[in-house]
């Protein structure tokens, strides 16, 4: 009876290769969940998948008509093989801002240079998505509710311009087998993304079915006033597949988890503007102290202090670049220099930002810092609010070795009138003897120490290149002799070499160096960068060099096995390495003999 079993699923399996001469293709919307759709919302996302069936290729470029004008991205690829027939499932993400009703299609592959099309698919989009009766009723005899969820919310539906928002994003699981991959984030416009906190676990009731989720959060500001869409999220995990006659089999073709993707739901958030208000700002939150400091508060005339002032609180701290200073005496310069958080970021009722500025000094005497003042708005109580800092002084005393960069406040000090003439004011200068240092005849005051080299050495040095040039010119000589008049020794030692290492890897059981060995050959035989070498192009490639296409078929399934092997989740049996290690020495030889 065992036997009977044995024969009739291995007759199963060999039966696409006696009927499948030509691949199909179709066409098929669907849900995040997998369920057929009749109808999709407008503005919703909803998944179109484009199905390959009975192929001997691995590498097709579709082409699918009608997407123009919609907002398309490819969300993956699935791809399984059994006895060089593939079947392979592309899935685009697909939304459609208006409704109406809209033909897709037909699909086209290229199959030997014959084009195979699908049938086109005609979608209604409306105001809510329908299933189709049968795909939904058969769905709910396998499952009764979503094993996964993946949810984004905030805290606020509504919310200003600037003002900070609670973003969560929640993956909801129902059993155990499955395992989260990745959490795919998107770009964001007209938001500042901040930095992920979590994830946190815990448990959600949803349609009386319970879950559990891992959740993040983030701060979410809104840069931009309107009707504002957060980005869809993705999230990739593993299901390891349920134990079934079949199992055992699916498990060594596709490995020992099956991967899927989900998207999330869409999220809109109003903005609004701030209310009128002089003067204007654009910081906004809750503040609750403003600190002036400086880090020296004597300072010589030419020299420069640090000028800081430190926020904090809570709010649109990561847009605020610059807190501008007001009322400085003109004894000063003033420059912002930079905005940053301090090691001691996060105070006792929220976070500090520090902005410093540098003051360089200009006059003596002691000189005043006003307080600074800021405004910013309250979005808890809609109301603007101030902050004020406390003054500093600063004392700049006398600094011989300063000199005025300004020609009239140099005159100002000397005490001479800037309105005569130059030469009344140059007789002024010279009257005072201070104003000329004297000659300095005991050393050199400015003139470095210097060090001549013998003349052989730079004789020497002054030869480097050209000895470089010439023997680069004669690696490139040789070389091409060696290539020209002595290339059978040269191939003979490259194979060698080829040879080499694949005795190696087999020693090894490492399948992996086999696959990056055979993509090394095809660009060194052919002189392709490596990057480019893909299943496609070794089939231009053989084909160029007179392999008929009986040998570049068997070349694919061979590469398409190793692949497997080498990508697969779990471990190949040693039988399968053996195979592969010998095909893989045939094929050196074939390629050994006619490239």
């Amino acid at each position: 009876m065992t036997s009977r079993v044995g024969k009739i699923f291995i007759l199963l399996l060999l039966i696409p290769i006696f009927l499948g001469a030509q691949p199909r293709v179709r066409l098929k919307a669907v849900d995040e969940t997998g369920i057929e759709l009749m109808q999709v919302a407008k503005g919703q996302p909803w998944f179109l998948e484009l199905i390959i069936e009975g192929s001997r290729s691995t590498s097709y470029a579709p082409t699918i008509a009608g997407l123009d004008g919609f907002e398309v991205f490819k969300q993956g690829l699935q791809m399984n093989m059994i006895n060089g027939i593939a079947t392979i499932k592309q899935t685009y993400r697909v939304t459609i801002p208006r409704a109406g009703l809209y033909t897709i299609g037909p699909a086209e592959i290229k199959e030997q240079d014959q084009p195979i099309r699908s049938r086109s698919l005609t979608i209604r989009v409306g105001d809510q998505q329908l299933h189709d009766p049968r795909a939904a009723t058969m769905h709910k005899k396998s499952s009764v509710a979503k094993k996964t969820i993946l949810q984004i919310s905030t805290d606020k539906e509504r919310a200003f311009v600037g003002e900070t928002l609670h973003f969560f994003v929640r993956f909801l699981y129902r059993t155990k087998d499955i395992a989260l991959q990745s959490i795919q984030v998107p770009d964001f416009t007209g938001f500042h993304l901040g930095q992920k906190i979590g994830p946190k676990n815990g448990r959600q009731t949803i349609d009386s079915v319970d879950y559990e989720y891992l959740e993040w959060q983030w701060d979410l500001i809104p840069k931009e006033v309107g009707k504002l869409r957060v980005p869809v999220f993705g999230a990739e995990y593993a299901q390891q597949p349920e134990d079934d006659f079949f199992s055992g089999f699916a498990r060594i073709m596709r490995g020992f988890n099956d991967k899927k993707r989900i998207v999330s739901n869409d999220l809109f958030i109003t903005v609004d503007q701030l209310p009128a208000h002089e003067p204007s700002t654009t910081i906004v939150g809750e503040y609750y102290s403003l600190r002036a400091r400086i880090d020296n508060p004597v300072v010589r005339e030419g020299e420069g202090a640090i000028y800081s002032l430190e926020l904090e609180g809570t709010g649109n701290l990561p847009l605020i670049e610059n807190l501008p200073i007001t009322g400085v005496p003109e004894a000063f310069k003033a420059y912002p220099s930079k905005a940053y958080m301090p090691d001691s970021a996060q105070g006792k009722k929220g976070t500090k930002k520090r902005f410093e500025h540098i003051l360089q000094a200009v006059n003596r005497g002691t000189w005043e810092i006003p307080a600074q003042t800021i405004t910013y708005f309250d979005p808890t109580t809609r109301t603007y609010k101030k902050l004020h800092s406390e003054p500093m002084s600063v004392n700049v005393i006398a600094n011989s070795a300063f000199k005025p960069t300004s020609t009239e406040q140099a005159l100002k000090e000397k005490k001479i009138d800037p309105g005569s003439s130059s030469t009344a004011m140059l007789e002024q200068v010279i009257e005072e003897p201070d104003t000329i240092a004297p000659l300095c005849v005991d050393y050199s005051y400015y003139q470095p120490a210097t060090y001549r080299i013998p003349w052989w050495l730079f004789v020497l040095f002054a030869l480097i290149p050209l000895i470089a040039l010439a023997y680069r010119r004669a690696r490139d000589i040789s070389s091409t002799l060696l290539r020209r008049y002595g290339s059978t020794w040269y191939d003979r030692r490259n194979w060698k070499q080829i040879r080499h290492a694949l005795a190696q890897a087999e020693k090894a059981g490492d399948v992996r160096a086999l696959h990056d060995q055979f993509i090394q050959i095809f660009a060194t035989q052919f002189d392709v960068p490596s990057a480019h070498i893909t299943e496609q192009k070794m089939q231009e490639l053989l084909k160029s060099k007179g392999f008929s296409e009986k040998e570049c078929t068997a070349w694919q399934e061979f590469f398409t096995l190793l692949c497997a092997r080498v990508f697969a989740r779990h471990a190949s049996v040693a039988s399968d390495h053996n195979m592969i290690f010998k095909q893989a020495r045939q094929w050196i030889d074939r390629f050994e003999l006619q490239l």
